[in-house]
């Protein structure tokens, strides 16, 4: 990705970015003092193969745990595990009452029943909110609202548009935004790369845009009209540089507020995952 130098944007356009690290630096803030006024939580993580994003992530979790202090045990398992030894390590941190929660870091590698692993996580100790019965609000669904709070958006009457890839995303979205805001127009398109002129046509009247495909910057300026609101939570990869669905540059003149692909959702995202454990009774 362009490297986004802030240095080289007009004040009003700095203004109109979302910084996630800065949010997530509050709510870390927030969590150390909940954890050194006596909250204990243990957090087991999971990592099955060599991902390199994958590890990555793990990593922050892993710092932002020391961070708060709290503790947190990771398991890490060869791709040439068998299903049966990954069900087995889950199994068994599923019923060790020392384990708060678990956070089972996806993707799988491809050879694995991702569903029926999951299954194995406790609805009290899916601390990502994976699960169908889950005791807890997924975490990016979280961001999404943190974001949103953190533009100090007026929905009200509002037409708001989400682009997706995945059912069980969008069904949770769509719940929850109809439940929180009563007079909002609210739309949800499937992307697929034959409808472009069908989202473009959406987005073009849209008062706030939720992106979460992970296709490279297809969301030009002539997407959007002035002074709309872009979450950007999808995230490709090309010449191992990170692009948002997002044309960041080409947009940032024209909107009211944006997430940028790097430290935008992202470390909010991590953020709530420890809120949902810190918090949980």
């Amino acid at each position: 990705m362009k490297k986004i130098d802030l240095e080289n944007l007009s004040k009003e356009n700095k203004k109109k970015i979302i910084d996630g690290k800065l949010v997530a630096d509050q709510i870390k803030h927030d969590l150390k003092r909940k954890v050194q006024g006596g909250v204990n939580k243990n957090l087991a993580a999971i990592l099955v193969g060599n991902n390199k994003e994958s590890k990555t992530y793990i990593k922050l979790k892993k710092k932002f745990a020391k961070d708060i202090g709290i503790n947190f045990f990771d398991y890490f398992l060869d791709e040439d595990s068998t299903q049966e030894e990954v069900e087995e390590c889950l199994n068994f941190l599923a019923n060790d009452f020392e384990i708060d929660g678990i956070l089972f870091q996806l993707p799988l590698p491809k050879k694995f029943n991702t569903q029926k692993i999951l299954n194995y996580i406790p609805p009290e100790k899916d601390v990502d909110g994976f699960l169908k019965n889950t005791l807890y609000k997924p975490v990016l669904l979280k961001a999404v609202f943190k974001v949103i709070q953190e533009m100090n958006l007026n929905l009200d009457n509002k037409n708001i548009t989400l682009i997706y890839n995945s059912d069980i995303f969008a069904n949770k979205v769509e719940e929850n935004f109809t439940e929180k805001y009563k007079n909002i127009n609210f739309k949800k398109i499937l992307f697929n790369k034959n409808n472009i002129l069908k989202i473009k046509k959406e987005t073009k009247k849209s008062d706030l845009i939720i992106s979460c495909v992970g296709e490279k910057e297809f969301i030009k300026k002539d997407f959007i009209k002035k002074d709309s609101s872009i979450i950007d939570i999808g995230v490709s990869h090309e010449n191992n540089e990170i692009f948002g669905d997002v044309d960041f540059f080409e947009i940032i003149e024209k909107v009211k507020f944006i997430t940028p692909p790097i430290k935008g959702i992202g470390p909010i995202t991590v953020a709530m995952l420890f809120e949902n454990l810190i918090d949980f009774k």
